[in-house]
């Protein structure tokens, strides 16, 4: 097994060319230009990104979020001044992805006000469920969640949709983006009815679905 490492030290450099472990959160994936896997995590108050280098990505959706241990090479490249410009992680095999413990079967419905007041340093891995209406920003281009507590940014995850103008259930992450804080990775999450008009703490949710089963 190789060393376990803080995933502050893998993203910024300090680790060098050396095999290691680092534990997160799987919060999303995607597949690149040559099939391979670019899997999203989040660690304490940190997001990353690894390539997995295999064709192999069965089940991988099922897993999200997943605590899971990797065993990672970070690839240095150095600006002229001999500074780290970059850090990618690479996962050489399928097998160095480790599931150590499965998604949560089921998330209370967090507000936006809840959400924000959470503390950063676990902010990355923790896994919400928000409910919501889905809203165009105009200025940016970019989605909002709004809900009776307030409004936030929302980015969906890899190949997911979150349809403008309807009022759905999320299955997401949140981080700072240059101080501001932003939901990601977003999902909708499979079989949730709302009653129309009702808040979500006025909701009876203990027979919630599985929380990772979401909707292509």
């Amino acid at each position: 097994m190789p060393p376990p490492v803080q995933v502050a030290d893998l993203t910024a450099g300090r680790t060098g060319f050396r095999y290691v472990a680092v534990k997160g959160v799987l919060r999303s994936w995607r597949q690149d230009r040559s099939g391979h896997a670019i899997i999203r995590l989040g660690s304490g108050a940190t997001a990353f990104e690894a390539a997995v280098f295999s064709t192999d990505l069965a089940n991988l959706t099922d897993k999200i979020g997943s605590r899971i241990r990797i065993r990672a090479v970070a690839n240095l490249s150095r600006d002229v001044y001999g500074r780290t410009a970059l850090v990618q992680m690479w996962v050489p095999r399928n097998t160095d992805v480790e599931v150590l413990s499965p998604a949560p079967q089921s998330i209370r419905v967090q507000t936006i006000r809840e959400v924000a007041a959470l503390p950063g340093n676990t902010l990355a891995e923790r896994a919400l469920h928000l409910h919501g209406s889905i809203q165009s920003d105009g200025v940016r281009e970019e989605l909002r969640l709004e809900d009776d507590s307030g409004s936030i940014r929302i980015r969906p995850a890899p190949n997911a949709v979150l349809p403008v103008g309807e009022v759905v259930d999320v299955a997401a992450f949140a981080e700072l983006d240059g101080g501001e804080l932003k939901i990601t990775d977003a999902r909708l999450v499979e079989g949730v009815q709302a009653n129309p008009g009702a808040h979500p703490a006025d909701q009876d949710r203990g027979s919630s679905p599985p929380w990772p089963k979401f909707t292509p």
